[in-house]
């Protein structure tokens, strides 16, 4: 299976999303999608909220939330 990141990433380029758009539409903060696309859990502003970020993101793209937040638990919980 792909990177969760590059999941989510390929997801909203196949839809013709841009990251402002994502923004606007989501009210998630470009800075937080973009640490979402990455992996780069530890920018996010903490494991709960990350997750919420996560699933709502998840629900925008049209991905089935509950898989999205069984792979971000495979790759773990940030280190704060």
């Amino acid at each position: 299976a792909r990177p969760l990141g590059e999941w989510l990433r390929q997801r909203r380029e196949e839809l013709g999303i841009s990251l402002e758009q994502a923004e606007v539409e989501t009210r998630i903060r470009r800075r937080y999608l973009e640490a979402l696309e990455t992996e780069d859990l530890n920018s996010l502003p903490d494991p709960f909220v990350g997750r919420g970020l996560l699933r709502n993101c998840a629900a925008y793209l049209g991905l089935d939330a509950a898989q999205v937040a069984g792979r971000h638990t495979e790759i773990g919980a940030p280190r704060h």
